[in-house]
């Protein structure tokens, strides 16, 4: 699987007691929910190889918006992907954010490299308000209080089998 922990709510109030109260959908306002991509290992995609490198990348899909994390990098020492990268879309708590993880694959010949293809190892679909019960309040010092939830592992699927 990949990991991601998210941080959608920012406040400089941090000595203020602190209460919450969901809006109905059709109150709901937008805010930003950051992911931060850790890893991923993936069943279909090892190591890069010498002469046919493949590195996957990870696409994050709300509604019509899209944003996707540079190439993965693999850790010889770990044995899986690591990415270390955050991406923030908006959201509203009725949204549903898709993640998809991707690879592309190119050929290197001593005098050139032609990348080729681009496929689709798997995906994983997950409301908004499914998040949002485990976001703690996290003091970071210069940042304030930041809205924050552990890392959550989460299976991406392709053809309804467990990919990474």
């Amino acid at each position: 699987g990949w990991f991601w922990a998210g941080s959608p709510c920012h406040s400089q109030c941090s000595s203020l007691p602190l209460s919450a109260r969901l809006k109905s959908a059709s109150e709901s306002r937008p805010f930003k929910l950051s992911m931060r991509i850790h890893t991923a290992s993936l069943d279909k995609l090892s190591r890069p190889g010498m002469v046919q490198d493949q590195r996957p990348f990870v696409i994050i899909r709300v509604g019509d918006r899209t944003k996707e994390t540079e190439l993965g990098d693999w850790s010889k020492e770990k044995q899986h992907w690591c990415f270390r990268e955050a991406i923030t879309v908006e959201v509203v708590t009725t949204d549903d954010i898709s993640v998809e993880v991707s690879c592309t694959t190119k050929y290197d010949f001593w005098v050139a490299s032609v990348q080729t293809t681009t496929s689709r190892l798997g995906e994983a679909n997950f409301p908004v308000l499914s998040v949002l019960p485990r976001l703690k309040p996290d003091d970071r010092d210069a940042d304030g209080i930041v809205w924050a939830s552990p890392i959550i592992p989460i299976d991406v699927r392709e053809a309804g089998n467990v990919s990474g």
